[in-house]
């Protein structure tokens, strides 16, 4: 029987491998990960390419997230869209194919410039 990102999350808070203070909020799994956006808008991801803690950033606050098949993407309260993960058909948006970007990257804005 397949299990929910909830359930998923839940067994990583349980096993200690994400922070149990991470576990308000909304959740969402991806082929390779599951990440979870706080009330506080920090989101966690495990497992995450980049810092071992599962938060995604420090200084970015996500008011939405979406996790693709290898690629996760979020958007500020700004409104200002970043993606990380792999990048081989280039879709984080940040106009090339780099393999991965393990951090968020901001995504090119034609509109912003």
């Amino acid at each position: 029987m397949p299990r929910s990102p909830e359930h998923l999350w839940r067994a990583l808070c349980a096993q200690g491998r994400i922070r149990a203070d991470s576990a308000d909020g909304v959740v969402d799994a991806g082929n390779d990960r599951a990440c979870r956006l706080t009330d506080a808008g920090e989101l966690y991801c495990w497992p995450n390419l980049g810092a071992g803690t599962g938060l995604v950033s420090e200084s970015i606050r996500f008011v939405q997230f979406t996790t693709g098949v290898f690629a996760t993407c979020g958007v500020d309260a700004s409104a200002v869209a970043y993606c990380w993960g792999k990048n081989s058909d280039g879709q984080l948006g940040v106009g090339d194919d780099r393999s991965e970007a393990p951090e968020p990257v901001r995504v090119a804005d034609p509109l912003r410039g």
